[in-house]
């Protein structure tokens, strides 16, 4: 026990020392990492002229425990190169998923000697060995302006792959603005925000398994748990919905691991094409907490939700839907719009499902979560370029989106009175390379490129030659893009080949 007490004492007079003694003002703060204060300390005993090399975590430039740091390079334009490496044999003992980098700096006092103004820096990024560095399709330059203007609002640094891909995202970013500048409000942005709902690390006393309520008397009706004086509705988590699906499968549990380390199974053909389907879940909410949440911030009715749990190399990073009145969990991102209106909502589904946004989220995503900071600084068309193609758009977001009647408010504000859309896989797969198609023309990016942004989802192209004996989705696609193209240059109405065309 004094041993114990006498290095508490010691880790505490530590972190106090590096917080508040200000020598370490950029690392000494929140959750300090001791390779990031031997990152600041280096530096400040630079003179003027002088550079610092280091090996480091790559965590240095992109984590946001960092960003202070990495802010003041890049502000300073002191950056002199990036080299990551993934760690594949190069320190014994340390997981090969570790990252780390050669890290060369100026004092930021002023350019390092033979620098000019704004100059740029080298990156090289996944690299295996030294060998890689000498790679000139892997090895690309950002100057500081570069990396504001990709991520303006953390300035930490961005990471791609190859020079190309450094190529197309500096593009895109110049010819559109990132979804949310926290310095640069305009009447023309989106005006939403990011958040999640319920914690079940912290909230888990908040919610009742269906046994519970089933026990209580209550009965489930049109998704709901309703007894005399109460109702509750359903958790949705993010394993349970796919693209334009939010009836995507049935969340379980294991009988091993209790709540909170559950199972989901895929709704059958069947299931998908009956729209009365309501999928039942494994917890429920009582109402008035929903309503507590909710209050000022989002109506009840409907809600545009993304996966937050994923990453750059699964079959597709970003996964959007829209969902009927639920609450989620932390798997799930919510977007909370300044109003609510869901001709822009099912705008922003189809944009967030698109390949073209999803290939720039991969350039962004470093670990599992896709953080907030991470998407407000992805680069997409603004509100009024979106609303100029919303009628070509919103027709098909409707028809993918709305399969089952627990959705017919959105459909109703979307201004359309029928009954839900037939589930039809192969229609379905037409109506996303439409909107795939209509979003690489809305970005801005050419066709040779949207032929490789389409190379970098190997598993949807590994798939597809599996099934098809061909990549289905890209060459449909580029069919499509190109009879958009042509109706362009034209000036024709582009005519779908789906028959009925969507309304």
């Amino acid at each position: 026990m004094a041993e114990f007490q006498l290095a508490a004492r010691k880790a505490e007079g530590e972190t106090l020392l590096l917080r508040d003694s200000g020598q370490y003002p950029l690392c000494g703060r929140g959750d300090i990492n001791l390779y990031a204060v031997f990152a600041e300390i280096g530096r400040l005993r630079l003179s003027a002229n002088g550079r610092m090399g280091m090996v480091l975590p790559s965590g240095i430039a992109t984590d946001d425990t960092t960003k202070f740091y990495f802010q003041n390079v890049v502000e300073t334009q002191s950056l002199i190169s990036l080299f990551d490496f993934e760690n594949k044999g190069f320190f014994s003992g340390v997981d090969s998923r570790y990252k780390f980098c050669l890290f060369t700096v100026g004092s930021g006092r002023k350019p390092p000697m033979g620098r000019k103004e704004n100059a740029t820096a080298e990156f090289v990024f996944f690299a295996h060995s030294v060998d890689d560095l000498d790679d000139k399709e892997r090895r690309f330059t950002l100057s500081s302006n570069e990396i504001a203007l990709l991520n303006p609002n953390t300035l930490t640094c961005p990471i791609f792959r190859s020079q190309r891909d450094a190529a197309i995202t500096l593009s895109v970013h110049k010819n559109h603005k990132v979804l949310l500048h926290e310095n640069k409000i305009s009447p023309d942005d989106h005006r939403i925000r990011v958040t999640r709902m319920f914690d079940m690390n912290k909230q888990r006393d908040l919610f009742k398994t269906a046994d519970e309520l089933l026990a209580e008397g209550l009965r489930f009706v049109d998704g709901y748990y309703i007894g005399n004086n109460s109702k509750y509705v359903r958790l949705i988590e993010g394993k349970t919905f796919t693209s334009y699906d939010h009836r995507f499968a049935i969340p379980g549990v294991r009988a091993e691991g209790g709540i909170r380390t559950g199972t989901a199974t895929e709704l059958t053909e069947s299931q998908h094409e009956t729209p009365s389907y309501l999928v039942q879940t494994v917890l429920y909410l009582e109402e008035q907490k929903l309503n507590e949440w909710a209050n000022g911030r989002l109506t009840r009715k409907y809600v545009l939700a993304f996966m937050n749990i994923t990453s750059a190399t699964n079959h597709r990073t970003s996964v959007c839907t829209i969902l009927p009145d639920v609450a989620t969990d932390y798997s799930v991102r919510i977007i909370i719009p300044a109003k609510q209106d869901a001709l822009h909502m099912a705008c922003l589904a189809g944009l967030f499902n698109s390949f073209a946004f999803d290939y720039l989220a991969r350039q962004k995503l470093q670990g599992l979560n896709f953080s907030d900071y991470i998407t407000y600084q992805l680069a997409v068309p603004s509100k009024t370029i979106l609303i100029a193609n919303s009628e070509f758009l919103i027709s098909r977001v409707l028809e993918l989106t709305y399969t089952a009647f627990d959705l017919k408010d959105f459909a109703q504000d979307c201004g359309f009175d029928g009954p839900p859309f037939c589930w039809d896989k192969s229609r379905r797969f037409q109506l996303r390379c439409e909107l795939d198609a209509i979003f690489f023309h809305i970005y801005g990016i050419i066709r040779k490129d949207v032929e490789y942004i389409m190379e970098t989802f190997p598993i949807v192209k590994r798939k597809d030659e599996a099934k098809y004996g061909s990549y289905r989705t890209k060459n449909t696609i580029l069919d499509i893009y190109e009879d958009l193209a042509e109706a362009q240059r034209s000036g024709q109405t582009y005519i779908s080949k789906l028959d009925p065309a969507p309304r």
